[in-house]
């Protein structure tokens, strides 16, 4: 059943469009790269990747976050270009975690991979490569309705509702 209710929240991810300030990062766990969008204060979304070329970092970007936003990364290479359709500010890592300039961090998915990283390590001890992209989509889904009072309820209608019925 939570195989199901998983894949179900995997459906629920796809098609997520973000906006305003965005950070974006990768990083490693059980070992497969993942990338990670999320909006200050918003929607999170995380994708497993192939690689770290510049293709690949910059079209999970153009594909999940609306143009016109101000994108926030890191020094790597791979996302030079997103000034063209995007305000794009950077941190060197090397030298300090807040841009002295314009006060631009990474600290929102930074927190998100310290997160995700201790669930996989502790509760769900190690979680197949094909698995994955399942805890992801439940990592994903707790954290854009962590506002909400009942989230198990939250989740019960969705699933029940007749637009996403699993049965």
């Amino acid at each position: 059943m939570l195989r199901k209710i998983r894949a179900h929240l995997l459906e629920m991810t796809e098609g997520v469009r973000l906006e305003g300030t965005v950070e974006a990062d990768e990083a490693w766990t059980t070992k497969v790269i993942i990338q990670g969008i999320v909006e200050r204060e918003g929607k999170l979304t995380i994708e497993i990747i192939d690689n770290l070329k510049e293709a690949t970092l910059q079209k999970q970007i153009r594909d999940k976050v609306e143009r016109g936003s101000k994108i926030i990364t890191d020094d790597r290479i791979g996302y030079y270009g997103l000034q063209i359709g995007y305000e794009h500010e950077k941190v060197n890592h090397s030298q300090t975690f807040v841009n002295p300039v314009n006060r631009a961090h990474t600290n929102t998915i930074e927190g998100v991979w310290s997160h995700l990283k201790r669930l996989l390590g502790t509760i769900y001890h190690g979680v197949w490569k094909k698995y994955l992209k399942y805890y992801l989509a439940e990592f994903v889904y707790r954290y854009n309705y962590r506002n909400v009072p009942n989230l198990f309820s939250h989740l019960t209608y969705l699933i029940f509702s007749p637009r996403y019925c699993l049965y």
